[in-house]
């Protein structure tokens, strides 16, 4: 990338070597990112499915989840919790 031509560069070659550094390593991190994603996807996709249609990893997540939110929400909500409250 060259400088304008009204603007003096006033040698700042090792700062565009920084910035094109710092994008290229940017940049393969993102791809190396959405490759590793990807691949995950297409691996918990291509699982097959139990007796309740849902891959076992899948379950396994849901599992905790519902237990997290059993404990959770045992603890914050009370009886009468969803009703409108009149002004």
């Amino acid at each position: 990338m060259k400088t304008p031509q009204n603007i003096d560069s006033a040698g700042n070659q090792p700062v565009e070597r920084e910035i094109k550094r710092r994008t290229i390593i940017s940049f393969s991190v993102f791809f190396i990112c959405l490759t590793i994603g990807g691949i995950l996807f297409f691996k918990l996709f291509n699982q097959p499915a139990t007796a309740s249609g849902v891959q076992p990893t899948l379950r396994k997540a849901l599992n905790a989840n519902e237990k997290y939110s059993a404990c959770s929400s045992a603890k914050k909500m009370k009886p009468g919790h969803l009703k409108k409250k009149v002004l």
